[in-house]
């Protein structure tokens, strides 16, 4: 995860570089276990104590973008 987190944006097969280190984070995504909030409650509570953190204005900015493939 560790890699992956490394390097936003980009394929798992492409971070991972090989199929071996590949194959352990497609296991861990796709265990029904590990919902998505699970995996994203972590930043979401960092960002609220960044939030809470901080002195004056905040801006919360988003990207509305999508893309169709």
């Amino acid at each position: 995860m560790k890699q992956i987190g490394g390097d936003i944006g980009q394929s798992i097969p492409m971070v991972c570089q090989n199929r071996a280190n590949t194959r352990r984070p497609i296991v861990f995504l796709s265990n029904e276990r590990a919902s998505e909030a699970d995996i994203l409650s972590g930043h979401f509570k960092s960002t609220r104590e960044c939030i809470a953190a901080a002195e004056g204005l905040v801006l919360v900015l988003h990207d509305t973008t999508e893309f169709t493939y």
